[in-house]
């Protein structure tokens, strides 16, 4: 018999018919080489107490714990016992589905990645959201995967603070990712009853001197309790930063006159209707566009919006914009352009050793997400974050010019004909460290004279025809 590939940990507290399922899904559907490690954490039910001897005649690993102490001292027990490569941790009322185990551990081999979360029905954040791509900010326990490598490293689950049933999973999350791994979504899903043990152990009536006390508000009282934990351990900072699912989007065009081009205004309708993410619409007009992006991106940061989107008025883009900028969770994204006349050469640069433009980065379509020295602004996404940085003050765009004085707002400067504003900008964000990022998968249609330069029309162009 094949060594196992992955310890599996599921925590039963009662509620057998529920484990029950769990165990039988994980039986049918589990095709890698596995251990299954049950958690008895102080069962009561006489029920329950058959169940898990038949559960340990069929092979699986059983342990049982005196009492239900936290879901943090149960997973440390259960993970302790296996030696696996990969560590699932399972809700006992969650019932896996096919490919479930293959896919987690796929996305969680990465060397990158630490923690990957299942999707399910009954989830909060962005796996319970089948639009969301991207890292999320955290990931509940309802089923997710790692490297036991990770765990060694990060260390076992916070028994102290966290020693009862609330906010556990998010704390271990973000411990996992102040190690510098990220936190994925994976593909895999599970069916979910939703909370089943913990509404047992918190959500009972109970009576006190001013009678009855509803489930709903005790559930709520012991939220209230592990998150005043959370807060005291992470900052407040930190967990308005990690707790977003979706950010506050400002979409900015740009136009010459109050007139714009009708294929653009389509593009523009498309995306408010189809794309799903919700943000503010601002057009600036009859600026110059150096003035005119240094007053949108102080309008952006001042009115607390986390996300800047600028759109040129001669740009083309697909109704999913916002949700593939947003989903790679960078400081700056650009969509690929091609210039709106020959040669056609693609808007993305490295710089020479001038300090200015180098060369046009040529053959880069679809290559992914890569870094980038200097990319046209003509279809991007911006954290705000980036233009509170640029606020506090940096060096000049060209080589030789003077520090800029803090508070100048000139994100946008330098700009003296030698290079566009925008370039300008990503040679001030160089200068204090913000990497630029282009997806070459994006590709964002220039309308030039009656016509789309996008990736199709530049074929055609370098084919002669």
């Amino acid at each position: 018999m094949p060594s196992p590939i992955l310890d599996i940990v599921v925590l039963v507290h009662d509620h057998s018919d529920w484990a029950d399922l769990c165990v039988r899904s994980v039986e049918a559907f589990t095709h890698n080489p596995y251990n299954l490690i049950v958690v008895d954490s102080g069962s009561k039910e006489g029920k329950t107490r058959l169940w898990l001897e038949s559960v340990k005649h069929m092979g699986h690993t059983v342990v049982r714990l005196e009492e239900n102490r936290s879901f943090s001292h149960g997973v440390n027990v259960g993970v302790g016992l296996g030696t696996a490569p990969f560590i699932m941790i399972l809700n006992d009322d969650a019932i896996v589905t096919e490919g479930w185990d293959s896919g987690l551990i796929q996305d969680a081999a990465p060397k990158h990645v630490g923690l990957v979360g299942a999707r399910s029905n009954y989830v909060s954040g962005p796996q319970g959201n089948p639009a969301w791509r991207g890292e999320p900010p955290y990931l509940v326990f309802v089923c997710v995967a790692m490297r036991r490598e990770v765990w060694n490293f990060v260390g076992p689950m916070d028994e102290v603070t966290f020693d009862g049933f609330s906010t556990e999973d998010i704390d271990y999350s973000w411990r996992v990712k102040k190690a510098g791994y990220e936190l994925a979504v994976s593909s895999a899903y599970v069916l979910h009853a939703g909370s089943r043990t913990l509404s047992t152990e918190v959500g009972a009536w109970r009576e006190g001197k001013d009678g009855s006390v509803s489930t709903t508000e005790l559930r709520a009282r012991n939220d209230a309790k592990y998150n005043a934990r959370l807060l005291e351990k992470w900052g407040a900072a930190w967990i308005a930063e990690h707790t977003k699912t979706e950010g506050n989007v400002l979409v900015v065009t740009y136009h010459a006159e109050d007139w714009t081009r009708i294929d653009f205004m389509g593009a523009l309708m498309g995306l408010k209707r189809s794309d799903g993410v919700g943000f503010s619409y601002y057009h600036s007009k009859r600026a110059p566009i150096q003035f005119a992006r240094n007053a949108v991106a102080d309008y952006a940061l001042d009115r607390g919006f986390d996300w800047l989107v600028q759109l040129d008025d001669d740009a083309m883009f697909p109704t999913d914009l916002l949700r593939r900028l947003l989903s790679h969770q960078k400081d700056v994204v650009c969509a690929l352009a091609y210039q709106r006349r020959p040669p056609f050469l693609s808007c993305a640069y490295e710089i020479g050793e001038d300090g200015l433009l180098g060369r046009n980065l040529e053959g880069i379509e679809h290559t992914g997400l890569r870094k980038v020295d200097v990319s046209g602004f003509h279809c991007s996404i911006m954290r705000t974050s980036v233009i509170k940085r640029l606020r506090e003050g940096v060096s000049g765009a060209n080589p030789g010019d003077p520090p800029l004085v803090p508070g100048t707002r000139l994100y946008y400067g330098g700009f003296d004909n030698k290079v566009g504003e925008d370039f300008a900008a990503c040679l001030n964000m160089k200068k204090i460290g913000i990497q630029v990022y282009c997806d070459t998968d994006l590709i964002s249609g220039h309308i030039g004279e009656s016509i789309v330069v996008d990736e199709e029309y530049k074929k055609k162009f370098l084919a002669g025809k």
